[in-house]
């Protein structure tokens, strides 16, 4: 349903923008039995130089608006033994981040959800396995503020500052 791009290996194009639409849908069949991985999509590109991207999702309106929703990846999983509507692992031996977000706005209208910017909003309970850190890259606390804490303690808060009435 249009011209096409020659750096593409496939093009599509949604023939409308009918509420629903979709430009590309795959769907498997169900798994009967045995453990195989089955992928709708699967994306995969082995990394050189510069930036590589197994898959790429993106939602951007050129004007900003208080009306609609941009999601760039959506996920959904449910009633199976284990559900992620996200799963991502970190390989290799370098740094890096099984999960990065990165926050590029500034909106400080009240009228929006989520009045401000956020590399990352969660609604509900999170769960983390290991210690947690705010502004630390090395908590020794389970919970480490401002600075790598102490394993003797459950949480360790280091006030941002030494003037006068700081509190840690």
């Amino acid at each position: 349903n249009g011209q096409g791009d020659s750096r593409f290996g496939a093009y599509v194009t949604a023939p409308g923008q009918a509420n629903g639409a979709t430009g590309l849908f795959a769907e498997m069949p169900a798994i009967n039995g045995g453990a195989d991985w089955n992928r709708a999509v699967f994306g995969s590109i082995t990394s050189g130089r510069g930036y590589a991207v197994g898959v790429q999702g993106s939602s951007f309106n050129t004007t900003p608006s208080n009306q609609g929703r941009s999601y760039g990846v959506y996920a959904q999983a449910g009633n199976a033994n284990m559900n992620y509507g996200l799963y991502s692992t970190l390989r290799g031996t370098n740094r890096g981040a099984a999960v990065f977000g990165n926050a590029a706005v500034a909106d400080n209208d009240p009228s929006v959800l989520f009045n401000g910017q956020w590399a990352a909003y969660f609604l509900g309970r999170g769960y983390f396995s290991d210690n947690v850190g705010v502004s630390t890259n090395n908590p020794l606390s389970r919970l480490s503020v401002n600075g790598d804490g102490n394993n003797l303690y459950g949480a360790y808060i280091t006030s941002p500052s030494q003037g006068n009435g700081s509190t840690g």
